[in-house]
């Protein structure tokens, strides 16, 4: 069995934060799609199987499409779209640094920024 302590498994706990945002305004789209890529990315890091890497991938594909049309829908040029594009940039380095080392920490830091993102597509629904 592997463990559960790997950071790629548990940073999945950042996207709690934007769920719980998503459950306090009813935004049943936000609500769906990430309770799925908490599960998706879970079952990925975990197992560590093709059939849940694909998961993983179009679950995240998803959240973020729907994240920048939520900023799309509520306005491109607010506050929050300007930081979730700085965390776009942090992320991506992150992101490309896990896949060439230390792939359990750069890759829990691109967790980080995805969830950061999604609180401010969020928030941004709510008009905050």
């Amino acid at each position: 069995m592997r463990k559960t302590t790997d950071l790629a498994v548990i940073s999945n706990l950042f996207f709690m934060i934007p769920l719980l945002l998503a459950i306090s305004q009813s935004n049943i789209y936000h609500i769906a799609l990430i309770s799925i890529l908490i599960l998706s990315s879970f079952l990925y890091h975990f197992y560590k199987e093709l059939k849940f890497f694909i998961f993983d991938l179009v679950c995240a594909i998803l959240l973020i499409s729907y994240n920048f049309y939520s900023f799309y829908l509520f306005g491109y040029y607010s506050i929050n779209f300007l930081v979730a594009l700085l965390f776009v940039g942090v992320g991506f380095i992150f992101y490309f640094k896990s896949l060439h080392k230390n792939y359990s920490f750069n890759h829990a830091i691109w967790h980080l920024c995805s969830s950061i993102i999604t609180i401010l597509a969020v928030l941004s629904v709510k008009g905050i």
